[in-house]
């Protein structure tokens, strides 16, 4: 790996972490309006944590985003951390799709107003692999041809 392919494989993490700081920022967002009943939230957010607080569960929803929190602070030394959020964010997809296919089998046919949580749960998960794979190449360095 020459310095251009090492230096756009940091980009590419670096783009990732930034990508997950907004996943927390809306989900931490997303919680206090539900804690403060105000009938409204974003749409970009995780959707465990947002199911576990529905179903009263309003600490571990809390934890689940401090976890992501600290992988994102961390994350900038220990670069392997990239997988916990990926692996989480990964678990809300296949959440997200669950709740998705229940609300289709139940007669409610296809909901289109989780099409844009659809659309940015896929360009999330997008970035978190990206990241993931760019973690797996930097990690190997890159040596000078010289």
């Amino acid at each position: 790996m020459n310095a251009s392919d090492y230096q756009n494989g940091v980009q590419q993490f670096e783009a990732s972490r930034r990508y997950l700081l907004g996943v927390i920022g809306f989900t931490a967002v997303n919680i206090v309006l539900v804690f403060l009943k105000l009938g409204f939230y974003f749409l970009c957010a995780a959707t465990i944590p947002m199911v576990l607080l529905y179903n009263g569960m309003g600490i571990v929803s809390v934890v689940i985003v401090l976890v992501y929190l600290a992988c994102w602070f961390f994350m900038e030394k220990q670069r392997w951390l990239i997988l916990v959020p990926t692996v989480l964010f990964l678990l809300d997809c296949l959440l997200f799709v669950w709740i998705f296919y229940l609300d289709f089998v139940e007669g409610n046919g296809f909901d289109y107003t989780l099409l844009p949580d659809v659309i940015f749960h896929g360009f999330i998960m997008y970035y978190l692999g990206m990241g993931t794979v760019a973690w797996f190449n930097i990690r190997k360095g890159y040596s000078d041809p010289e």
